[in-house]
């Protein structure tokens, strides 16, 4: 697990504009992208909430079979997470009608949710997850 500061160091020039590849199309900046954020005071602001620190934390999980329509939660310590902080999962490609999504469970605790959406059980390859948490 790893917490980044955010500090005065940055500002919002360094993050620029978001672009967004438009379906083949050539990049075209998204409107409003960029101007939500601001180091001016000393810490990073997202559209006026302070970004105090990112958290983040690697973990090798193998999900159990999940059967049709159904979830498994398994779960990854991120000191310092507490439940309502954003999260974000990087993770192995799902199968096919299927999802992960991550939340903060407990203090301390990211549960990664797998999702079957399909008409049959799902069985996920173990792979790493990669967690990023935002402490506003």
């Amino acid at each position: 697990m790893a917490s980044t500061p955010i500090g005065s160091g940055i500002s919002a020039e360094d993050f620029g504009y978001l672009n967004a590849k438009n379906r083949g199309k050539s990049n075209r900046n998204i409107p409003g992208a960029g101007r939500g954020l601001d180091a001016s005071l000393g810490a990073l602001q997202v559209h006026n909430f302070p970004i105090s620190a990112i958290l983040t934390a690697e973990a090798t999980l193998d999900f159990p079979n999940t059967a049709a329509q159904n979830n498994a939660d398994l779960t990854i310590p991120v000191p310092g997470a507490q439940v309502g902080h954003p999260v974000f999962v990087g993770g192995p490609v799902p199968p096919d009608d299927s999802c992960f999504t991550a939340f903060v469970s407990a203090a301390g605790v990211v549960s990664v949710r797998f999702n079957n959406y399909s008409a049959g059980a799902i069985n996920p390859a173990s792979g790493a997850y990669r967690i990023v948490v935002f402490v506003y």
